[in-house]
């Protein structure tokens, strides 16, 4: 179970498990659409920045309807299992391959089928909104409107979900970057980038033409980050020492469900 050092609640009473959720997030229905002995509902979360990452699991198979988010995205990822997903005229079946990402102005309706616990990453409208204006140069005119698939399988989309894994394994840890605010916000950045430059959207063509953005740096130094933290783990390679002839080294810079 992911981030169980940060728990929120466990309860397997439908009422409590409605009314902490919302407190998170917001108020939603939420109904038992199969075997209610099933339900025992886990919820850990934790909050970086503008960001807030957290696990969900219901146990049973549940209807849940937000309505409009309003005011944050919300990424959702199957850990396993399936849901669907209806957001405005767009409907899914999300997995662990295939993630959902509804926009805060589209009516949200979905059913979590029993056994799909996911990973949640939240983004405050306000956070999204401010590096979109930013990036285009201007204020915005329309909401954004992020397509509701994000196909877990692709470059990109890997790449963000290291970044999201990696904020994750540093809540889990009592040393983590949770006390290093400038480390976390380098984070939140590259997260909300990524996704306004490569997630498709009403902004996309305008973000990628007529020349890419300044999402290069950004996600360059945040994967440099990642993959610093891989290597910091292990001891420095050993190398015999130069002849006296050699040149001093150079710098490197491195599917639907039933019922």
């Amino acid at each position: 179970m992911l981030l169980s050092n940060r728990a929120v609640f466990a309860s397997s009473d439908l009422d409590e498990v409605r009314g902490e959720v919302a407190k998170v997030f917001c108020p939603h229905r939420l109904d038992l659409a199969g075997d209610a002995d099933l339900l025992s509902a886990r919820f850990n979360s934790v909050q970086f920045g503008s960001v807030r990452v957290s696990y969900l699991d219901y146990g049973a198979d549940v209807h849940i309807e937000p309505g409009d988010l309003d005011t944050f995205f919300l990424v959702m990822i199957p850990l396993a299992g399936r849901s669907l997903i209806r957001a405005g005229g767009e409907e899914i079946v999300s997995t662990p391959s295939l993630a959902s990402l509804p926009s805060p102005t589209r009516h949200l309706d979905m059913r979590w089928a029993a056994g799909c616990p996911q990973l949640l990453v939240k983004f405050e409208r306000t956070a999204i909104e401010r590096a979109l204006e930013q990036l285009l140069g201007e204020r915005l005119g329309d909401p954004i409107v992020f397509g509701l698939g994000m196909d877990l399988t692709m470059g990109w989309t890997r790449s963000w979900r290291d970044l999201a894994d990696l904020l994750v394994r540093e809540a889990e840890r009592d040393d983590g970057l949770s006390g290093h605010p400038l480390a976390i916000a380098h984070l939140e950045n590259a997260l909300i980038t990524l996704l306004l430059t490569m997630q498709p959207s009403n902004y996309r063509e305008r973000l990628t033409a007529p020349g890419p953005p300044a999402l290069p740096k950004v996600v360059r130094r945040a994967m440099e980050f990642i993959e610093g933290t891989r290597t910091s783990r292990s001891p420095p390679p050993t190398s015999p020492a130069p002849s006296r002839s050699a040149a001093a080294p150079s710098r490197r810079v491195s599917a639907r469900i039933s019922g």
